[in-house]
């Protein structure tokens, strides 16, 4: 899909670390596929089975760039740009409940980053669901750091009358309704009625005629 290949750059606050679905799960040591199994007998549907446990991140977080909020999911290894490696955190986990999330997590909230994202495979409309690439402390170096603006600088004085002198004064009159004039299209609105024509005399007296008046 299309969709997939859009990546999204923004400078943001981590408002909340989520782990209402779990903040690790164990993983393939040579994928980043969900293993199954119990600890001594792990599997992995593609490279069978697993040596040693391996653990990979799978937390949420909800951050604000100040206009919106988006909820990111952080998998390994992009989350270890801005935490530390999963396996030495689950390791260090007292209470290593993957709903239970670390204090090393909840010390994120109301840090912020420069965080570049993208579509997750499951993304659909409605349901943006978007995964980590990268995420690094802001600077001045950063890929944010664009020039400020130029303050727009008004026409002089002296171009403004250059142009307003330039501009056309002759104006056309324009005819709203060109057919109430009959003239210009070939037509007689004259109000006068059209002339009346004699009528022809089917039975006229020839002029010369021989015939004499008759004698009484």
């Amino acid at each position: 899909m299309q969709i997939l290949r859009v990546r999204f750059t923004t400078k943001a606050t981590i408002i909340q670390v989520s782990a209402a679905r779990g903040w690790y799960y164990k993983k393939c040591i040579a994928c980043n596929m969900k293993v199954i199994g119990e600890s001594s007998n792990l599997q992995c549907a593609d490279h069978g089975p697993q040596p040693t446990a391996n653990y990979g991140y799978c937390f949420r977080i909800i951050i604000d760039d100040g206009t919106t909020t988006a909820t990111v999911t952080c998998f390994s290894p992009e989350a270890h740009t801005f935490v530390p490696e999963c396996n030495e955190v689950v390791n260090a986990a007292d209470n290593k409940d993957n709903r239970h999330l670390p204090e090393i997590l909840k010390q994120l909230e109301n840090k912020t980053y420069v965080f570049q994202y993208r579509f997750g495979k499951r993304a659909r409309p409605g349901h943006p669901n978007f995964s980590l690439d990268v995420a690094f402390k802001p600077s001045a170096q950063s890929l944010l750091g664009l020039p400020a603006p130029q303050p727009a600088t008004p026409p002089s004085q002296e171009i403004l009358q250059q142009t307003s002198s330039n501009m056309p004064t002759e104006t056309t009159k324009t005819n709203p309704c060109p057919l109430a004039e009959g003239s210009s299209h070939g037509l007689n609105t004259s109000s006068e009625a059209p002339k009346k024509t004699a009528k022809r005399e089917l039975f006229a007296e020839k002029e010369g005629s021989d015939k004499k008046p008759r004698q009484e």
